[in-house]
């Protein structure tokens, strides 16, 4: 058996974990690393055990009748900044409605709150426009319901009859209210975008039909 020199190098090792073995330096580390674990682990709990307080006080509120959609979903976001894990179970548990139904609910709100009107062409009993110098964005749709045409105003009543005068031919309308004219033209472009194929594809009926008629004058006039 091989005896090694008195003058070979000798490397401390000191017992880190059960079975492990590690020199100093990486012993050294390892310390730090699992002092830092610790120190998240009591943070992670830390911020756990106030998040609970915050859904506790958001429900007092909710039972009160002092809290809206807009704010939930507020208070949600907030949370949520965090990304402690388990959060939608325990909003659930303690709010009593998902974090998915919370924001689709004050999404609708949100828009409600601006307005929301409806009707045909022409008016019928009970239908009204929104009123002159509100800034809105209306839909226009055909007989299929297809929308046709997204443009914002704030003189519904008068854009609609120009639109008869200039012969489009749509069967109803749908109008949302927004705050001002920043706004509109943001829900103008986002409407636009999600009504875009029915849109060309109406416009491209359109225009066969328009041809059509123009041949059948033309074969007519002969």
């Amino acid at each position: 058996m091989d005896v090694p020199s008195a003058t070979a190098h000798k490397q401390t090792t000191v017992p880190s974990a059960p079975g492990v073995t590690l020199p100093e330096p990486l012993r050294m580390a390892a310390q730090h690393i699992r002092l830092l674990q610790n120190k998240r682990r009591t943070l992670a709990e830390a911020l756990v055990g106030a998040e609970l307080q915050f859904l506790a006080a958001l429900r007092r509120e909710a039972d009160a009748g002092h809290t809206t959609w807009p704010l939930l979903r507020d208070a949600y976001t907030t949370l949520s900044a965090g990304r402690l894990r388990g959060l939608d179970g325990r909003w659930t548990d303690l709010i009593g409605i998902s974090p998915e139904k919370v924001i689709a609910n004050a999404e609708r709100e949100t828009i409600c709150a601006g307005g929301v009107w409806k009707g045909h062409w022409p008016l019928r009993r009970g239908e009204r426009y929104p009123p002159t110098g509100k800034c809105v964005v209306y839909v226009l749709f055909d007989a299929d319901i297809h929308p046709i045409y997204v443009h914002g105003t704030n003189r519904c009543a008068l854009q609609f009859a120009r639109h008869q005068a200039h012969g489009k031919q749509y069967l109803s309308w749908l109008a949302y209210g927004c705050v001002d004219r920043a706004e509109a033209n943001m829900l103008e472009a986002r409407l636009q975008r999600r009504y875009q194929l029915h849109i060309r594809s109406s416009a491209a009926r359109n225009s066969t039909a328009r041809s059509s008629s123009s041949a059948r004058t033309r074969t007519s006039s002969r």
